[in-house]
């Protein structure tokens, strides 16, 4: 070290290769545990760093080495500060301001662009619409947005070199490009432009979690004191629309829930059920006199049989809890009353089923067989 003409020899460095230094400060003593091992895999390491000078000599950065040094001497360097540094405090909040954006085929150029506005950029094919929107102004809007949460590990936040001087007045930027997004359901502009995944890292950092049992708010250790119930950190993950664990139970991740319109199932309610007040069952005097393998019709007249609804009435005068088991189910109350006989091959469908009866083992002259017949598991 040179004090006189304020010049450091820098003997080497420990970091990664092409790594900008920024600043360099003196190191200050910490205080020693004399308790503390370490594993005997790294017991060789010496206890400080050093390197190896031109002359193949080694020098020790160890802090103990410079005790000759006068301590009442100070040395200062200054610090690496913009140049321009007045020139930030005249910046116009209301602008984003690029400075010397050069990638791909962009030259040199500078631009400033109102905020809260909408700025249109044209120009022929290739003329750097998308480098300057795109790979200038919105990839440096995401390094600078990921540098807030860069200890951060569930978001990728290895982006490009935006090849910019500066740009200042960056806010949170998405980006939706001009592509046919298809007609899956899940594909989002959440999705697309990935601030659904900002959203869910925003709410398992700073989101107040609430007990499903006893309502009360669950503190940071995950265990609610009241009713004694533990819970598992909160993820990202645990905010995906996508995940079956932890969709919305009711619109399963879609943002919609799929409702019946009784107007449309029931055209006619002065008719009874019976008579067609409904073109969905058709006529049910026919079919309870005439029964056939029509699965939906069956249920109708076993939950009538098992309620003791009189479905000679009209419609509008059957009772409400029968209307609201008839559209939507019994909430998994076993209904008796009829034998119902379905043909089915969906194996969804035939697992809703008591009883089975398998035919086999082929079509045509080949077939004309049980091959199995049994309770379903449910039984």
């Amino acid at each position: 070290m040179d004090k006189v003409n304020h010049f450091i020899e820098v003997c080497g460095f420990d970091g990664f290769e092409d790594t900008n230094i920024l600043q360099i400060m003196p190191y200050n003593a910490v205080a020693v545990f004399d308790d503390v091992k370490v594993p005997d895999w790294v017991s060789h390491w010496t206890g400080y760093k050093t390197f190896l000078d031109s002359s193949r000599k080694i020098q020790s950065t160890n802090r103990n080495s410079n005790r000759n040094i006068n301590k009442n001497q100070q040395i200062f360097i200054q610090e690496l500060e913009p140049e321009n540094n007045l020139e930030l405090e005249n910046i116009n909040s209301n602008e984003i301001i690029v400075e010397n954006a050069s990638i791909h085929n962009l030259k040199d150029i500078s631009v400033k662009i109102p905020k809260d506005k909408i700025t249109v950029i044209t120009g022929v094919s290739g003329s750097g619409k998308s480098s300057l929107a795109f790979d200038t102004i919105y990839n440096e809007s995401r390094k600078q947005f990921m540098d807030l949460i860069a200890s951060n590990t569930h978001i990728d936040n290895d982006y490009n070199d935006s090849k910019v001087k500066r740009i200042t007045g960056l806010q949170p930027a998405i980006a939706i490009e001009q592509r046919n997004l298809g007609m899956n359901p899940r594909s989002t502009v959440g999705s697309v432009s990935r601030i659904g995944d900002y959203l869910r890292l925003l709410y398992a950092t700073i989101g107040e979690r609430v007990c499903p049992y006893c309502n009360e708010t669950v503190p940071k250790n995950n265990v609610c004191s009241k009713c004694g119930s533990i819970f598992f950190p909160l993820t990202p993950s645990v905010f995906s629309y996508n995940n079956p664990d932890y969709m919305c139970p009711v619109c399963k991740g879609l943002g919609e829930e799929m409702k019946i319109d009784v107007n449309l199932i029931i055209d006619n309610p002065e008719k009874s059920i019976l008579n067609g007040a409904s073109l969905w069952w058709g006529n049910l005097r026919k079919f309870r006199d005439k029964p056939n393998a029509n699965w939906m019709k069956g249920e109708v007249l076993a939950l009538a049989d098992d309620m003791k609804e009189d479905l000679e009435v009209p419609f509008k005068n059957l009772s409400e809890d029968f209307k609201k088991q008839l559209f939507y189910g019994t909430d998994s109350r076993e209904v008796s009353g009829a034998t119902v006989i379905v043909i089915e091959h969906n194996p969804m469908l035939i697992k809703r089923g008591d009883y089975v009866i398998e035919m086999g083992p082929e079509g045509g002259d080949l077939g004309g067989y049980i091959i199995r017949e049994g309770w379903l598991g449910h039984k």
